[in-house]
C-alpha cells in the first residue's frame, strides 16, 4: 500500500514539474528603470469607475468601484515566447502607483503584469473602497461638487515617469450608477505633477475628475415646500382684528411650536457642518418670519387698545405684502 501511495506521489511530482517548466515566466535581476536613464520612461494610464455607491457629506469622503489599467515598455523583459507572459510586480520594475486620496481599499485582482513578446507591459487592477473628498456645503441642497481619484507613481519625478493618458481606451465614469442622490455631469482626466505635502517634491500622477450635481428635488419636495407652508400659515393673523389678538397669538405660537417640531424630524438629513448652508439661512430665515408675525401681531393689538384701531388695520394689511415678498 505504501508503495503505491509513493508511486501516485511521484507521478503527481512529475506532472508538476512539468507543467512549471511548460510555462513561460521571467527572470528579472534588474530593477532599475528601463532606457538609457536620460529620457523619462512613458506610462500610459487608464482610471474608469465602475460605480460610487455612496457619497457622505458628513464623512467628507465617497466609496466608489474603480478600474485602473498601467501600460509601458521594458524592451529588458522580450521573450521569445507566442504568449503573453504573466510575471508578479515584485519581480519586475514597475511605477509603484498608488491612489493618493485612498482611505481603506480592496484589491480584486492579483499583483502581476501581462508582459508581451515585445516587452510591452499591461498592469491591471480593480479596487474598491472610500476616498477623502472635501466637500463645500454652502449651496447645499443645490450644491455641486468635483470628486477626484488620484493615481500617482510614488518615488518618481516627471523627469522619471512621463505619465500620458491611454489613447485606445478612454477613461471615465460608468452611465449606470447606484447614486440615488447625486447625477454625474462631466468627467475629464488630468494628467500633471503632484505634490503630497507642501515641502515634499513634485511626482508623476494622473486624477480622474468628476462632476456630481446633488438631486434637490427630495429636499424641494418633502422639506422646501411644507418649511413655506409652515410660515404661510403665520400670515393667517394678518387677517384677524385687532382686537382679536388673543386668537392670533395662539395661532402664532402653534405654528413656532409645529416649525420647531418640524426642524427636529428633519435634522437627520441635513449635513452637520460648522458654516450655514443654503438650507440653513432659509430655516433660519423662516423661524425669524413667524416670530416677526408675532410681534406684528402684540404691536396691532396694542394700537387697537390705543384707539388707534385704523392704523392697526393699515398695519395688518401692509405685512400682507411684506412678509411674503421677504420670504421669496
Amino acid at each position: 500500500m505504501s508503495g503505491r501511495v509513493l508511486s501516485g506521489a511521484a507521478r503527481i511530482a512529475a506532472c508538476a514539474l512539468a507543467l512549471f517548466f511548460s510555462v513561460p515566466s521571467l527572470t528579472m535581476a534588474d530593477l532599475s528603470r528601463p532606457g538609457n536613464g536620460d529620457d523619462p520612461t512613458t506610462v500610459s494610464v487608464r482610471i474608469f469607475v465602475l460605480n460610487v455607491d455612496k457619497i457622505s457629506t458628513a464623512d467628507q469622503n465617497f466609496t466608489a468601484n474603480v478600474y485602473f489599467e498601467a501600460r509601458w515598455k521594458d524592451p529588458r523583459l522580450a521573450h521569445d515566447s507566442e504568449a503573453t507572459v504573466v510575471s508578479p510586480m515584485m519581480d519586475i520594475w514597475n511605477p509603484r502607483f498608488q491612489i493618493v486620496n485612498r482611505q481603506s481599499i480592496a484589491k480584486s485582482l492579483p499583483e502581476v503584469a501581462e508582459v508581451s513578446p515585445d516587452g510591452a507591459v499591461l498592469y491591471r487592477q480593480r479596487v474598491w473602497g472610500s476616498f477623502s473628498q472635501p466637500l463645500h456645503l454652502q449651496d447645499f441642497p443645490f450644491d455641486r461638487h468635483t470628486f477626484t481619484i488620484r493615481v500617482a507613481a510614488v518615488g518618481f519625478s516627471p523627469d522619471e515617469i512621463n505619465i500620458v493618458e491611454e489613447s485606445s481606451m478612454i477613461s471615465g465614469v460608468s452611465d449606470d450608477l447606484s447614486l440615488a442622490d447625486f447625477r454625474v455631469e462631466k468627467t475629464r482626466m488630468e494628467v500633471k505633477p503632484y505634490q503630497i505635502a507642501p515641502d515634499a517634491p513634485l511626482i508623476s500622477a494622473a486624477a480622474l475628475q468628476f462632476v456630481a450635481v446633488r438631486e434637490s428635488r427630495y429636499y424641494v419636495v418633502k422639506v422646501l415646500i411644507p418649511l413655506v407652508l409652515i410660515v404661510a400659515m403665520s400670515w393667517i393673523t394678518f387677517f384677524f382684528e385687532p382686537k382679536e389678538a388673543a386668537a392670533g397669538i395662539r395661532l402664532g405660537a402653534t405654528v413656532m411650536l409645529t416649525l420647531i417640531a418640524y426642524r427636529f424630524a428633519i435634522d437627520s438629513s441635513l449635513p452637520k457642518v460648522a458654516y450655514l448652508t443654503r438650507m440653513d439661512m432659509f430655516m433660519l430665515g423662516a423661524t425669524i418670519l413667524i416670530f416677526a408675525s408675532l410681534m406684528e401681531l402684540v404691536i396691532a393689538s396694542h394700537m387697537a387698545k390705543i384707539d388707534r384701531v385704523e392704523s392697526a388695520r393699515w398695519l395688518h394689511r401692509a405685512m400682507r405684502i411684506v412678509f411674503p415678498v421677504t420670504l421669496i
